[in-house]
């Protein structure tokens, strides 16, 4: 799958960045890829879809486009959008990521996320941290504060056992 997301997001960088190819040779190119494709990963196909689409509107001919047709700049716009899609479709916390496959790639994404979570709990922590003198100021009795304790679980339906 990797190297399918890769060949997709180079032809569509070879076309509307690099403009190394014209609208006929995507389209050309594009559709050679599309049929190669075996894969069955269901948000790369929602996500590659809509460029499918428009490759089929797209008419290099001026003289026979029809209303419905697309010409050069709605198909590069086309495959800008989907590229933007791709991108964020296999990134997190501005890493990018592969398509969960395997355990490998599990491993991955617990090693690319798990840094900024831990940077979140050490966060909370020391919010709650300051929090905590301030509720010892408040000097609730302990018996008092179990029986709020206990009322708010209640009302979360939680008993404290």
């Amino acid at each position: 799958m990797n190297s399918l997301i890769s060949a997709y997001k180079d032809l569509i960088v070879l076309f509307i960045d690099k403009k190394e190819i014209g609208a006929s040779e995507f389209e050309t190119e594009f559709l050679k890829l599309f049929k190669s494709d075996k894969s069955y990963d269901e948000n790369f196909y929602e996500t590659i879809k809509p460029l499918f689409y428009a490759v089929e509107d797209f008419c290099s001919n001026p003289e026979i486009r029809d209303d419905d047709d697309l010409d050069e700049n709605q198909l590069a716009e086309a495959a800008k959008a989907t590229l933007d899609k791709l991108e964020k479709l296999y990134t997190v916390d501005g890493k990018n990521l592969q398509p969960i496959e395997d355990k490998i790639n599990i491993n991955q994404l617990l090693i690319d996320i798990l840094p900024s979570l831990i940077d979140r709990i050490v966060e909370v922590e020391e919010k709650l941290n300051k929090i905590l003198p301030l509720l010892e100021e408040l000097r609730i009795p302990q018996k008092q504060s179990g029986m709020l304790w206990d009322q708010a679980l209640s009302k979360k339906g939680h008993n404290r056992g």
